[in-house]
């Protein structure tokens, strides 16, 4: 009886080392959403039109917030960086005229919004 009760201890151990172990990676694989949105917190009506030599922060909305500590970073990309370019802080500015996406990742998730830089009439 005593063997069998310390078998049961053992087995009992490992199994809450394990649960341990394995719930000490789950946040870090836990799914993510972003989405890209003004850095005054509002959605981006797309397409978003700059003119050519001016400036648009965006922010990027990483959900769950259940873990703030563990918020994957998020990285820019300009599809075509001829048109706009963005740098690490979501600040998009406009290049030449044309059509191009900006991108956001975070972790798995990714957003992406259509950006138009235009040319601003003289004469205004």
């Amino acid at each position: 009886m005593r063997k069998r009760s310390l078998s049961l201890l053992l087995v009992a151990a490992l199994v809450l080392i394990t649960l341990a172990v394995s719930c000490k990676d789950e946040p870090e694989t836990m799914p993510v959403d972003v989405q890209i949105i003004h850095s005054d917190g509002t959605s981006v009506k797309e397409p978003l039109e700059i003119p050519v030599g001016d400036e648009e922060q965006l922010d990027a909305k990483v959900l769950p917030f259940e873990f703030p500590t563990l918020t994957p970073s998020v990285e820019w990309e300009a599809e075509d960086p001829e048109v706009a370019t963005v740098d690490e802080t979501g600040l998009v500015t406009g290049v030449k005229v044309g059509a191009t996406k900006i991108i956001v990742r975070a972790g798995n998730a990714s957003d992406e919004c259509i950006v138009n830089v235009i040319e601003v009439p003289h004469g205004i």
